[in-house]
């Protein structure tokens, strides 16, 4: 009888042991889910931080360009109404009345005209300033500007004999679409998007740069690495006074929004009726610029 009662007295302490760890273990077990949840909870809400730190800057920035946007094209009409005057009027020697600032709202702007005549007409260009426009504008290696600019030789010859086949139709004597050169084999986006600022592209017109109406960017382009040329290019301009220019031109406007610059272009050309101003007809979209300063 009592070797019965010891023998059921051990099995319920086994059982009692058996149920105290059974119990440890299913709690060790939740602690390890409430801990994973807690951890997933951590992740899902930094990555929802983080995306919408990303939406508040890209909010800001396409909010600061939208800025840019309206005082530069309000900058570039002020420019235009008031350019023949001020260029008539202006006797500081180092002033170049293809440069003005003007205060636009809350914005200062500072505002570039460049005519045609000083950027590089990727149509009629003699190839070795094709070839330095790749080398020193796009920046590619030497091989490849050769190759770039064979293939735009090829390209504005298709465009000649499209342009006698139409028996020299008036639309091939404006300002074409730059961006048409893409059509020309090896020209990316990367690589236009480095010579849209410093080229156009039309029938009209010579082959020649205007030393004294061309952007710095250009004259760099045309100096070829040389420092020496470079700096006798910008004397010249000074002697000229950034000469007037006239006709289609782009114009180039700067202006801090937020914590940076952005430049908003546009291509604007006179009126079709004699004294009727100037109109723009075409925009680019703002992008970022390093500094609101044109020369340098």
């Amino acid at each position: 009888m009592n070797l019965a009662r010891e023998c059921l007295g051990n099995r319920s302490s086994l059982g009692g042991r058996c149920c105290r760890n059974s119990g440890r273990a299913q709690q060790g077990m939740a602690l390890a889910i409430l801990l994973w949840f807690i951890a997933a909870l951590t992740i899902l809400v930094s990555g929802v931080v983080v995306v919408a730190k990303v939406e508040s800057r890209t909010a800001k920035a396409q909010m600061a360009m939208a800025k840019v946007a309206a005082a530069g094209d309000g900058a570039v009409l002020l420019y235009m109404e008031t350019r023949a005057v001020r260029q008539a009027s202006i006797e500081d020697e180092d002033a170049n009345p293809l440069q003005d600032v003007f205060q636009v709202g809350e914005l200062q702007v500072h505002v570039r005209a460049v005519p045609v005549g000083g950027l590089i007409n990727l149509l009629k260009a003699p190839e070795d300033v094709l070839l330095q426009l790749f080398r020193y504008g796009a920046g590619v290696p030497d091989g490849r500007a050769q190759r770039l600019t064979a293939s735009v030789v090829e390209w504005r010859q298709r465009k000649l004999e499209k342009r006698q086949m139409m028996h020299a139709s008036d639309s091939f004597t404006r300002v074409q679409v730059l961006e048409d050169v893409m059509s020309a084999e090896g020209i990316t986006r990367d690589v236009f998007e480095r010579i849209r600022y410093l080229s156009y592209a039309s029938m009209a017109g010579s082959g020649d740069v205007n030393i004294a109406v061309a952007p710095s960017e250009v004259l760099r382009v045309l100096a070829g690495g040389n420092a020496s040329l470079y700096q006798d290019f910008l004397a010249s301009q000074r002697q000229q006074k950034g000469a007037a220019g006239g006709g289609i031109m782009r114009v180039d406007a700067r202006a801090i929004s937020g914590s940076r610059a952005y430049q908003r272009s546009v291509w604007v050309k006179p009126g079709v009726i004699e004294g009727g101003g100037w109109y723009i007809y075409r925009r680019f979209s703002v992008h970022g610029v390093g500094s609101v300063e044109f020369n340098g």
